[in-house]
């Protein structure tokens, strides 16, 4: 969680400290690979994204009919190379076996982080500043879902709080391949004790 900001930081501080007083262990880790997985997993989406939809007959015969943000990243998948696609794959495998091995050497149900390092941004903002520098706000949204997504692990999200403008935050829960009768049990225990009575005025 390099990049966190501190009112989402703030908001799952305090979901932690709910897993504790439930009878929670709760301690940090590091995963081997995870920096790696943003550039992998692009790499593997780009390419197979822009492939599905050649396939469907639908791009680049019909680019005009997509919308910028989409249709940039199909064009992106092209200019992915056979050797970098073929490079994300291996790094793929390897990951999957850091976080098998990092669930299993630390005896872990779950692996617990913020949702997204952010609280939701305006329709229009392509960037955030964040702890000194500018992010790409889709690349932000992405980040910590990433991961389970490039090792085919079960994961889900649970709203864990507000952040002071009132904006929802979220909790992801990652285990083990099978393991998803125990996220559940988790997310439920935690939604029992931790209710959220903020509800939007509509």
């Amino acid at each position: 969680m390099e990049t966190l900001a501190e009112d989402v930081k703030t908001v799952f501080a305090e979901a932690l400290q709910s897993f504790r007083k439930l009878g929670a262990k709760t301690k940090e880790i590091t995963v081997p690979l995870l920096k790696e997985t943003e550039s992998a997993g692009n790499q593997i989406a780009w390419a197979e994204a822009t492939h599905y939809h050649q396939q469907a007959g639908w791009f680049p015969a019909h680019s005009a009919d997509y919308g910028e943000d989409v249709r940039t990243r199909l064009e992106m998948g092209t200019k992915v190379s056979a050797t970098a696609y073929l490079e994300a794959l291996d790094l793929r495998d390897k990951f999957i076996q850091q976080i098998h091995l990092t669930l299993a050497d630390n005896s872990l149900d779950a692996i617990v982080v913020p949702t997204t390092p952010i609280a939701a941004p305006l329709i229009a903002a392509e960037k955030i500043h964040l702890d000194g520098a500018d992010h790409s706000t889709r690349a932000l949204l992405l980040r910590n879902n990433r991961p389970a997504n490039l090792a085919g692990v079960p994961a889900l999200s649970i709203p864990c709080g507000f952040t002071p403008a009132g904006l929802p935050v979220g909790l992801q829960l990652i285990g083990a391949v099978t393991d998803e009768h125990l996220l559940l049990r988790i997310a439920h225990a935690f939604e029992r004790a931790h209710p959220q009575s903020l509800r939007p005025a509509l």
